[in-house]
């Protein structure tokens, strides 16, 4: 079987893992001769460095709520509104991103439970906020909660993107159908190089915010 017939074929089986069809991708763009497109499949797969902005279908909102007591009341379990967080602490408080690798990503969604979310340490926080959100009522406790349907979303995205490139290949580049585990390599034309280069471009480092500075 080609090899771009059989990412296709796991792209369309809902229990197939995303992480291992990138590894097959991987293979079809050395063959193909891509940088660009290697570089994509190595951030989804191994996770993207600090230094490496990420994707827009990677980000995912962050909600807060707080503790807070004085002298003479507490209450509790309050809900903090985002945009105050913005403006005191600054937007990547709200915005989290999310850089691990489809793999790791995968094994979360995975044992993830009935009313299961995702935390990030907002200890710093507190102390940002400390005051600034209830006049003179300190922050005992800040709870942090990103709907775990965040990384559902990275592996749905990531999904629909190969298979609308695999697609778009197939027809553009019509040789990429002869690479084979295993065979002999393909030779392939200039034009279809530039082809591949440019679906790449538009697919997966699209103008519309899903870019990555590599």
């Amino acid at each position: 079987m080609a090899l771009i017939h059989d990412i296709q074929t796991a792209l369309l089986d809902e229990n197939s893992s995303v992480g291992s069809i990138l590894l097959k991708l991987r293979f079809l763009a050395a063959k193909l001769d891509t940088d660009i497109l290697e570089e994509w499949v190595q951030h989804e797969v191994e996770g993207y460095r600090g230094d490496v902005d990420v994707p827009e279908y990677r980000q995912a909102q962050v909600t807060y709520t707080g503790s807070f007591a004085d002298t003479v009341k507490q209450i509790s379990n309050v809900s903090i509104p985002s945009k105050r967080v913005a403006e005191i602490a600054g937007s990547q408080w709200v915005r989290y991103q999310i850089r691990d690798g489809l793999p790791l990503i995968e094994s979360q969604i995975a044992s993830e439970k009935d009313g299961s979310h995702f935390e990030i340490d907002s200890s710093n926080l507190k102390l940002l906020l400390q005051r600034k959100i209830y006049q003179n009522m300190s922050i005992i406790e800040i709870n942090s909660r990103i709907d775990t349907g965040a990384f559902a979303r990275v592996q749905h995205a990531v999904r629909a993107k190969t298979l609308d490139f695999t697609l778009k290949l197939e027809k553009q580049v019509p040789s990429v159908a002869e690479i084979e585990l295993g065979a002999a390599p393909v030779k392939i034309s200039p034009n279809e190089q530039k082809n591949v280069e440019h679906l790449t471009q538009n697919i997966f480092y699209d103008v519309k915010g899903d870019v990555t500075n590599i």
